[in-house]
């Protein structure tokens, strides 16, 4: 009896163990680890976060997408589902809005600060170094939760207001910048996503809109 009991239990796992992995495969159901800080405080790095590819993503989502990169080859790719087909985007000093609404009024952002040794001995303190480096032996850029500067008197994220990306140029043909971008119109059949640590993701700005077919899961 006791035999079968335990023949029953390691049959379960075996099941439960292949069921897990044919959705794993067929995308239907997936973990995902988060390998960048490209989507802080939203998705922290090295988190876990289940994903499916039965879910259709909508505005605001995580989604996981296919992408190419000339560099680093293909590889599955994840932001935020900002703007769909026939919204129009625009980034004014560092601020999103589609359609004309404020889109980072909704959401818990990351920028980039300039910080002094002080400044940024407490944001160590705190264990916020990991997304930053030095600039100089007393100025240091660190990407932090917009509450948590604003709430230590960092109230001015660093903004690049006049000059052009070379990258971001090359993708949509005009002198634009991470923070000073569009208005653009989001083609048929496409996304523009975002990542929520704004300084530090090389999100749509500078790869260019998502094929709706290349999405092949959503974070929930």
């Amino acid at each position: 009896m006791k035999k079968r009991y335990w023949f029953l239990i390691i049959l379960g796992v075996v099941v439960i163990a292949a069921g897990l992995y044919l959705l794993n495969q067929q995308r239907v159901a997936k973990f995902f680890t988060m390998p960048t800080t490209a989507n802080e405080p939203g998705l922290m790095l090295h988190g876990n976060y289940f994903a499916s590819s039965l879910v259709t993503p909508k505005k605001l989502d995580f989604v996981i997408f296919n992408f190419n990169h000339e560099m680093w080859g293909d590889g599955e790719w994840v932001f935020r589902l900002i703007a769909e087909a026939g919204d129009t985007i625009q980034i004014k000093d560092a601020i999103t809005f589609v359609n004309g609404v404020n889109i980072d009024a909704q959401l818990k952002l990351k920028h980039s600060f300039l910080l002094n040794n002080k400044e940024f001995q407490i944001m160590q303190s705190l264990g916020y170094d990991h997304d930053s480096y030095a600039i100089s032996n007393t100025q240091y850029i660190t990407h932090l939760p917009d509450s948590l500067a604003m709430s230590h008197g960092f109230l001015s994220a660093m903004k690049d207001s006049s000059e052009v990306d070379d990258a971001i140029e090359k993708v949509y043909g005009h002198p634009w910048n991470s923070d000073q971008f569009g208005p653009y119109i989001i083609p048929e059949d496409s996304f523009f996503v975002l990542g929520d640590n704004r300084h530090n993701a090389m999100d749509s700005r500078f790869i260019g809109v998502i094929r709706v077919s290349e999405i092949v899961g959503v974070i929930k």
